[in-house]
């Protein structure tokens, strides 16, 4: 992409639109992080531009200032789990414009665990602003767009295991399992939904019915969630008293 300015005098900024292409077509549902990461932005003879530059991100096409959120949709047909849970913050500054050292990569978008699945298209504004004093010249930078597994850096908690549950009544269900190292809290979800998160290693969905709900559930730490553990299918209450009927049935 390519941006022209003719100074004159005043503060400028233009937007060039970023077309970002995510996925997870892998079913793995542990979420992912676009990030972008920039080199020094410099003109020929090697000046890179002082701070008064500015590179930014938002999902606006009014103001590089906007804290206007990136908004993705599904990239085609299908039946997708649109992203939730992103923890980005816009407008986003892109690292390395002005230099240094191995910058780190910023995170523009996040998938939580449970959610993202499938092809999406997630538009975004780059915003570049140049200062009324800016050096005329040529300059050009390489940003480098990733997408990584997350989010978060997923995978530095590991997914909680012994997950089993119980029926209490009709509409409640009563879940445990095994404390995860690292682990802050855990969220919950119930047939692929997130529907609550704890401190405890155990949880009593109310909220249920007497289908036969899956259970998974994933470790947090800040803002990383870890991998989802091995779902537990309850038996619905219907099918558990034919069971419990056959059972009687056999011991008398």
């Amino acid at each position: 992409m390519a941006y022209s300015f003719g100074l004159d005098g005043q503060d400028q900024a233009q937007a060039q639109v970023v077309g970002l292409e995510p996925s997870d077509n892998t079913g793995t549902g542990n979420g992912w992080d676009v990030t972008v990461v920039s080199t020094a932005l410099a003109n020929g003879s090697g000046q890179v531009v002082p701070s008064s530059w500015s590179l930014v991100l938002n999902g606006s096409a009014i103001s590089p200032s906007a804290t206007t959120g990136l908004t993705p949709a599904a990239n085609g047909p299908g039946t997708y789990t649109l992203p939730s849970g992103n923890t980005a913050t816009y407008p986003l500054a892109v690292p390395g414009v002005h230099g240094g050292s191995n910058p780190t990569p910023a995170v523009v978008y996040s998938a939580a665990a449970g959610s993202g699945m499938g092809d999406f298209v997630l538009p975004a504004d780059l915003w570049l602003s140049v200062p009324a004093n800016a050096l005329a010249g040529s300059y050009s930078a390489t940003l480098t767009w990733a997408v990584a597994q997350g989010p978060g850096v997923a995978g530095t908690l590991s997914a909680p295991t012994g997950l089993i549950a119980q029926w209490l009544n009709a509409t409640s269900a009563q879940l445990g399992w095994r404390a995860v190292s690292g682990a802050t809290g855990y969220a919950i979800y119930r047939n692929g939904t997130k529907i609550a998160t704890t401190t405890a290693t155990g949880y009593t969905d109310t909220t249920t019915n007497t289908s036969s709900p899956s259970y998974t559930v994933a470790a947090e730490s800040g803002s990383t969630i870890g991998p989802q553990s091995v779902p537990y299918v309850l038996a619905g209450l219907t099918e558990r008293r034919q069971r419990i009927a056959k059972t009687a049935i056999r011991t008398t």
